[in-house]
């Protein structure tokens, strides 16, 4: 006896998918270790990226730049899922 189609379709998400941050910053030691801590804590995705002896401008360009990079990879592979919810440089959002 055949089976429902319906039977062997993937159900839809249940969850909603974790935000994404990126944090940009410039220090080496303090910032990293308590970015990483909290992403074990949060359970969030967190990328972080560590422009050393950045200047706040090129921080935010960088955070820009990485952000568009970001959109455009959403836009190709139609997944919203890879775009960041939040963008932080220093202290500061995006």
């Amino acid at each position: 006896m055949a089976r429902n189609r319906d039977a062997l379709q993937r159900r839809r998400p249940r969850r909603q998918p974790k935000p994404r941050f990126l944090i940009v910053c410039e220090g080496t030691v303090t910032e990293p270790c308590y970015f990483q801590d909290v992403r074990h804590v949060e359970r969030s995705l967190i990328d972080l990226e560590i422009e050393p002896g950045g200047t706040p401008r090129t921080l935010v360009q960088r955070a820009v730049e990485r952000k568009r990079e970001a959109d455009g990879k959403a836009r190709t592979l139609k997944d919203d899922n890879q775009k960041y919810q939040e963008v932080r440089y220093g202290a500061c959002s995006i």
